[in-house]
């Protein structure tokens, strides 16, 4: 299955020939130079595998991970790659450490305490407001917060910092300058104030209480963790780390609204948020928000094994701002003489000259916010079918009677968010796991305002904040024991109510319900809690077709239980030459089809525009002249029709034939010469510059967990794994490959593999 799993790769000798690709690269989760998580071996301790690591490696100890969840270190070493590690033969895992980013901030409305409305509340599409009135609020409960920090000064987040407060302790284990990758280091301090706005409304949405409104979970007890300052930025080390603290500081529920691509549970840290599950610590981290990107797209820690993948729902009702209104007497109005009907981008003209008021319509069924809107000034917008009514009415010269009711719902709520990922792990796993209120969700933010925002980083916390109300009722992992979190995941999963699917666009009822890898089991239902299982049934390859399922029956009397399988939206693979228009999905009766786009024949491009066809034999040049007007090294584009868990770049003798093939390779047997070194600013840069970059600061291939659909870049600049350069004057084979879904990496034809040509090293390094 030569080429099957590699969509296209794009290899250059000069980076100026291609910087117009620069500007779609995704490297939002980037392995980072010389970082490595590594993970003690059976009956070892930190101590003697940083001593392995320095004496064997050369590699410097940044962080120990000494707990009973996890034992390890962060470390960073240079001239080694993951082999190199695994060849110690001392450890149980290693994962090149990965920085993530927070998505950017927009809220869509600031305003005030004194500006909330009192009749707003979504609780009663999730029961939550049922759980309220029986005096159920999550009191006692533990949940750490793991994000950007809390502002524990405002109102509605209890005004203050310590024991006796909402927001009772925390840790800020970054600074508010740091950023990964960056020059500023870290500066941890025991004071989680946030300055960025994102964790202080996921605490509202979790704890968050004013006179008129109410978090899920108001009288739970809040543990901010800041993992992020002000850049958005952070890493699977710092994130590690907290989430260990948080465990061992006796956090009932973790949440963290944090992600990047991933959809591998063997990252490093979707693995430890795992095994902080099945040590009696509920978790639950955002599904994503990539649900334009496509199926197959899951998140970072989201993928974890046992921990609760959250999607998001669009509530049924926004939260709007009191405003006044004048009433005239005898039916008079105030003029409005000087009326210009212009277009709605072109409104910040129309500002500029001193207008007052903006009325505009839509062209679509929903209120969407204009770009050109600036604060200051009064706004109101309609429909499309409203306005034409206004205006129908407006020519005929007709009554119109206006009625605003505080009932009024959102048309989407109910359905699932346009954004949610449908976030199906790459081994088929089923992730997400449950639903909640995602979209367009009021709740706390800095300096004492409020503000709306939308995304599976809030649905996140909403689900926390539900479990805490469950514990609040029937206690923890302290009265139940390490298993409790699993079961209460369950419980939560099971809660599930199925909802119809949407396209994100119209608000047609296509009469099929959302499928599994967008919602998991549907909306949560916080008084409906049972038990539920998973059953991955894997490709038709690897298809499990038995599951083993236990019911206990706690109650005391005798009950019976029927199984069904509900129908839902599936997904129907198109050629990738194809358009995809919006098309109504029948009903299907088995899991979702797999897609696979038709191949894309690969080409190779040379210096001096020479187009080769893939498998052609032929000689390329290279230098490795790094000079600015040069650039003459080896740079690769490429993505990836399906998730990869390994990705090798790797240079051997001339002649060599994948035939030849044997794992792990090892330096000067069979032909391997070594594996390639990728310079760390490959992809977020135009070029490279030898007077203020680094060209020893480099990622070392294997490359682990990358995500489908994105744009990799690799630049190697001539330097090999083990801190050598290419030799001059030499011609080596290349060897860039990909490993299959469930593909053994010992065997040759589970490789998808690039085959390109012998390349030569022509003149000296300059």
């Amino acid at each position: 299955m030569l080429l099957r799993l590699i969509t296209f790769v794009y290899l250059v000798g000069n980076a100026s020939a291609v910087l117009e690709w620069h500007a779609r690269l995704n490297n939002d989760t980037a392995a980072q130079s010389r970082r490595f998580i590594v993970e003690c071996g059976k009956g070892q301790d930190v101590g003697t595998l940083g001593g392995i690591i320095q004496d064997r490696l050369g590699g410097r100890v940044l962080r120990n991970f000494s707990t009973s969840v996890f034992c390890g270190v962060s470390v960073e070493a240079s001239h080694v790659n993951l082999d190199s590690f695994l060849a110690l033969g001392a450890i149980s895992n290693v994962w090149q450490s990965k920085q993530l980013e927070l998505g950017p901030v927009s809220p869509s409305m600031p305003t005030t305490q004194g500006a909330i409305t009192s009749n707003y509340s979504i609780h009663h599409m999730t029961n939550v407001d049922r759980l309220h009135k029986e005096g159920i609020f999550g009191k006692g409960v533990k949940i750490a917060v793991i994000d950007t920090g809390v502002d524990y000064n405002h109102s509605a987040l209890g005004g203050g910092f310590g024991p006796g407060f909402k927001v009772a302790g925390g840790y800020d284990f970054v600074g508010e300058d740091w950023y990964p990758g960056g020059t500023a280091k870290k500066e941890p301090k025991d004071d989680p104030m946030d300055q960025f706005g994102h964790g202080s409304h996921v605490a509202g949405i979790i704890a968050g209480k004013t006179e008129h409104w109410a978090g899920v979970a108001p009288e739970a007890t809040i543990l901010g963790y800041k993992v992020s300052g002000s850049s958005g930025g952070t890493d699977e080390d710092t994130l590690i780390e907290a989430f260990l603290v948080a465990h061992e500081d006796g956090a009932d529920i973790i949440t963290a609204s944090i992600g990047g691509p991933g959809g591998w549970a063997s990252g490093a840290w979707a693995t430890v948020a795992s095994r902080i599950v099945e040590d009696g610590t509920v978790v639950t981290i955002s599904a994503g928000n990539s649900g334009s990107v496509g199926p197959f797209f899951g998140s970072t820690g989201s993928s974890g094994k046992y921990v609760l993948a959250v999607a998001s729902v669009d509530a049924d009702t926004l939260p709007g701002l009191a405003f006044e209104a004048t009433l005239a007497e005898r039916n008079t109005t105030e003029p409005f003489g000087n009326v210009v009907v212009i277009s709605p981008e072109r409104t910040g003209q129309l500002i500029a000259r001193g207008a007052r008021h903006v009325l505009f319509d839509n062209d679509t069924q929903f209120l969407l916010p204009r770009p050109s809107l600036q604060e200051g000034l009064l706004y109101g917008a309609i429909d499309y079918d409203t306005a034409k009514i206004l205006i129908d009415a407006a020519q005929r010269k007709v009554d119109v009677r206006l009625i605003f009711s505080p009932e009024n719902s959102m048309r989407s709520g109910g359905v699932a968010s346009y954004f949610t990922s449908l976030a199906t792990l790459f081994d088929l796993q089923i992730k997400p796991d449950i639903a909640a209120l995602g979209g367009k969700f009021f709740s706390s933010y800095l300096n004492n305002t409020f503000q709306i925002l939308s995304g599976t980083y809030m649905a996140c916390p909403y689900v926390a904040g539900i479990a805490a109300l469950y514990i609040g009722k029937h206690g923890g992992r302290r009265e139940h024991g390490r298993s409790f979190a699993k079961a209460l995941a369950m419980r939560l999963m099971s809660s599930g109510r199925p909802m119809k699917w949407s396209d994100g666009v119209t608000q047609t009822d296509y009469g099929e319900w959302a499928p599994v890898m967008q919602v998991g089991t549907g909306l949560v239902d916080a008084y409906k809690v049972l038990s539920w299982a998973k059953f991955g049934l894997n490709d038709t390859d690897h298809h499990q077709p038995r599951h083993r399922v236990a019911i206990t029956n706690e109650g005391p009397k005798r009950a019976r239980y029927r199984f069904s399988a509900q129908v839902a939206g599936g997904i129907e693979g198109i050629d990738t030459d194809i358009d995809p228009s919006l098309v109504q999905i029948g009903p299907v009766p088995a899991p979702p089809i797999v897609f696979r786009p038709s191949a894309m024949k690969p080409d190779i491009v040379f210096p001096e525009d020479i187009w080769v066809e893939s498998g052609a034999t032929r000689n390329a040049d290279f230098s490795f002249n790094l000079s600015v007007q040069s650039q003459e090294f080896l740079q690769i584009d490429c993505a990836f029709r399906w998730g990869v868990s390994h990705l090798r770049w790797d240079i051997f003798e001339p002649g060599w034939k994948e035939e030849d093939w044997k794992y792990p390779p090892v330096p000067g047997q069979n032909g391997f010469i070594g594996a390639v070194t990728s310079w760390v600013g490959a992809g977020r840069v135009f070029r490279f510059d030898p007077e203020e970059d680094d060209e020893d600061d480099v990622i070392t291939f294997l490359v682990h967990g990358l995500t489908r659909s994105l744009i990799y870049s690799y630049w190697w600049l001539g330097e090999l794994t083990d801190g050598t350069k290419i030799n001059l004057g030499t011609t080596r084979s290349m060897r860039f490959a990909a490993l299959a879904p469930s593909g053994d990496p010992k065997e040759s034809g589970d490789w998808s593999v690039f085959e390109v040509p012998e390349i030569q090293i022509t003149s000296p390094r300059k």
